[in-house]
């Protein structure tokens, strides 16, 4: 584990330089309740290792709700589709046919063509704004997962786990797992 190159200030703004506040313009994908977030790249359909290591999580661990491509997140009259969200199987409430209502403990966002890292930290910042716990932000450029928590961020290289969160016990897969559709470098 690399530590990250700085921290969160309060309440939700990154003064690190992986996720900077400096960063002010992205393509991130937000939609009012009557649309649906698409972000579709080459990097992030390969990346099939995160659906997978989600979708073992949740049959080893009955008390967890996992939601695959395009998650569906609405909160207020604001939604967001990530690639992938955890939440505790008591939590979701009333689900309809795009979205659950509640913050998940977990997101996982993938890097693409169109969204870099500066991009998928400004989606973390709302998700950090709509209480979500916890965010991987996952780089199939460096083969990297940067884990942003509201006390910090730690970066993480293929060779390595990520770091289990206790809200989360036993999802800490190893950082090669989640890129397993990638060639080799």
């Amino acid at each position: 584990m690399r530590a990250g190159t700085g921290l969160f200030g309060p309440p939700f703004t990154f003064t690190s330089s992986s996720c900077s506040s400096s960063v002010v313009a992205s393509t991130a994908t937000t939609c009012d309740a009557t649309g649906v977030a698409q972000v579709a790249s080459e990097s992030n359909e390969n990346v099939s290792g995160v659906p997978v290591t989600a979708g073992v999580f949740s049959d080893e661990h009955a008390g967890f709700f996992v939601g695959g491509d395009k998650a569906g997140m609405l909160f207020g009259r604001e939604a967001r589709g990530a690639k992938g969200a955890v939440w505790r199987r008591s939590d979701p409430g009333p689900i309809d046919r795009r979205y659950v209502r509640v913050p998940p403990l977990l997101v996982v966002e993938v890097e693409g063509r169109e969204e870099g890292e500066a991009a998928l930290c400004v989606k973390a910042r709302w998700y950090f704004a709509h209480g979500v716990g916890v965010v991987w932000l996952v780089l199939p450029s460096t083969r990297d997962v940067l884990v942003l928590r509201h006390g910090g961020e730690t970066r993480h290289a293929v060779g390595e786990r990520l770091p289990e969160d206790p809200e989360l016990p036993g999802l800490a897969p190893a950082v090669e797992g989640l890129f397993r559709q990638l060639a080799p470098r």
